[in-house]
């Protein structure tokens, strides 16, 4: 796997890609498993009946992987400024749940350079062209779903970039300079 960004792997067309570009693709990724796992319930064949628990096992299998989606939500939210009181108010909770709630993933998303990692999973064009190619095949209508919709392949990408490369060298120097308790509920944390 290629974890360099992916204007360095010679994809032609995008530039590397912002951290909320590659949050929007860890979503993405995980949106297609929704709907994989879903379609993969249905319909509901008679094995589900011989099959103790099956229901249930899919249910569960359904919960884990929306509660992964959530929190790459919350990953694109934070990294498009949404606040720690507005994720709250989204979730219907209060912000020192929120952030008791997601404060760690938005911390190990900053602290990896808001990268995916994926295991064998290759560069981030390749992913968002896959997904492209995956959504084309639930409709034929619609094409290059992911990749039309990411800052970084704007015709301002270098701009886009350039406030990336400054908020996540803000968020790194915050972290460094007090680390553990930026992203500790309470009034000490981040506004976003």
């Amino acid at each position: 796997m290629d974890d360099r960004p992916a204007g360095e792997v010679g994809n032609a067309g995008l530039g590397p890609l912002v951290p909320l570009d590659e949050a929007y693709l860890a979503h993405a990724e995980v949106l297609r498993e929704v709907a994989a796992s879903a379609r993969e319930a249905l319909p509901l064949e008679p094995r589900l009946r011989h099959e103790p628990g099956g229901e249930l096992r899919t249910a569960l299998r359904l919960a884990e992987v929306v509660a992964r989606l959530t929190d790459r939500a919350v990953v694109v939210a934070v990294e498009r400024g949404v606040s720690w009181a507005d994720v709250a108010a989204i979730a219907g909770v209060d912000e020192d749940d929120a952030r008791r709630r997601w404060a760690d993933v938005a911390r190990e998303w900053t602290t990896a350079g808001g990268r995916r990692r994926p295991p064998d999973r290759g560069d981030s064009v390749t992913v968002a062209r896959d997904l492209d190619a995956w959504y084309r095949s639930v409709d034929s209508q619609v094409r290059d779903a992911v990749t039309a919709g990411l800052a970084s392949a704007s015709e301002s990408g270098a701009a886009v970039r350039e406030e990336a490369d400054r908020r996540r060298a803000e968020a790194a120097a915050l972290y460094r300079t007090s680390p553990g308790e930026a992203w500790r509920p309470g009034p000490r944390g981040p506004a976003a």
